[in-house]
């Protein structure tokens, strides 16, 4: 190893970075353009899945005038509520047949298992924040033995907060975006002068 070069540094270059930035950058546009392609389906069938990323472009898109703020909450909500009772009721009716089948699905579904038997009400309620636990934890709610009804009751809340949070976010961030480029605008122009 040479002397004062880290092997940090080397693990993470410039070059990455960038790629990273282009990368990300690329599916936001993606994105914008399946919304803009299919509009408030979109906005139900994303917030169906992992959903906050598209959320966040929504309340972009509003912010701009793109798309109306009421529509966006109701597709937003409707979508994941769709999403998570039907990962509860595949739990519920076919949880033990999936995991005879797929032992190492039966393994992952059974962590959430021991948090759930705290307080299920309040994992159904936050779970639409557990980035990457969207899907095994209502299935894993549904091989609890949580009543339905206690499932969709908290669980709507989380999906209200949940669309609340992501949209105004986005919201939040074009309104920052164009106060940035605004002020990008005029000192270009004072450059141009």
């Amino acid at each position: 190893r040479e002397r004062g070069v880290s092997p940090v540094s080397h693990s993470f270059g410039w070059q990455e970075f960038f790629y990273v930035i282009i990368s990300a950058v690329s599916l936001a546009l993606k994105l914008f353009s399946l919304i803009a392609t299919y509009g408030y389906a979109a906005i139900f069938v994303g917030s169906m899945l992992e959903g906050e990323v598209i959320i966040l472009l929504a309340g972009l898109l509003v912010h701009e005038g793109h798309l109306s703020l009421p529509l966006i909450l109701a597709f937003a909500f409707l979508g994941a509520i769709a999403g998570d009772l039907t990962w509860f009721m595949l739990g519920r009716h076919g949880g033990l047949r999936v995991g005879e089948r797929w032992p190492w699905f039966k393994k992952l579904a059974g962590k959430p298992i021991s948090l759930i038997g705290k307080n299920p009400a309040s994992v159904a309620f936050f779970m639409r924040f557990m980035y990457g636990f969207r899907i095994i934890v209502p299935f894993s709610l549904g091989m609890s033995i949580l009543p339905a009804r206690t499932f969709i009751f908290w669980n709507a809340l989380g999906a209200v907060a949940w669309v609340g949070v992501f949209v105004g976010l986005g919201y939040l961030l074009a309104g920052t975006l164009t106060a940035v480029v605004g002020r990008l605008r005029h000192f270009e122009l004072l450059l141009v002068i």
